[in-house]
């Protein structure tokens, strides 16, 4: 619901202001900002913001650890603050502390002093920095859609038992 919704952004936003730290949220089409109350210049809440501009800038990201918002983070190098709900969340977040990116929450730490603790974590350990920049320049070796693309039509052309020479 909006409400329990509210309350947990609430607590997420009630943490970070212990920070000395500029923060952008991002709450949904569900949630009015307003809700949120007045938070002071250096708290910016909107429904929605393209991620890449987000990312542009940001020094870390605190999040629900979803796959797309994951990957758009690790692709800008940005490491992450991790709480995880349902679905493929809590794989990503512990594939991210794996690969050393960043710090997973599990739901019964999250009050706000445990989200500034984790955020600072990420914030001034250069370690979680260093790794997001390594999967960065992991991610821009792949190739692009446009270049498998003939190869995967190639694949499906050649039948369930066909072979693709390299």
């Amino acid at each position: 619901a909006a409400c329990d919704r509210a309350d947990v952004i609430a607590g997420i936003l009630d943490g970070l202001a212990t920070l000395d730290v500029e923060i952008v949220a991002t709450v949904g089409p569900e949630l009015e900002p307003a809700q949120l109350g007045d938070r002071g210049p250096d708290v910016h809440i909107e429904r929605w913001i393209p991620m890449s501009r987000v990312l542009a800038t940001a020094d870390a990201l605190v999040f629900h650890a979803g796959s797309g918002t994951m990957l758009a983070a690790l692709a800008a190098g940005v490491p992450l603050v991790l709480l995880p709900v349902a679905a493929d969340q809590p794989e990503n977040a512990d594939r991210c502390v794996d690969a050393g990116v960043g710090v997973a929450l599990p739901p019964d730490s999250r009050q706000p002093a445990d989200v500034a603790r984790a955020t600072r974590t990420v914030l001034e350990n250069a370690a979680y920095r260093e790794a997001a920049r390594r999967v960065e320049a992991q991610i821009a070796g792949m190739p692009d859609p446009a270049s498998l693309l003939p190869r995967l039509e190639a694949l499906a052309a050649a039948g369930a038992d066909g072979v693709l020479s390299a």
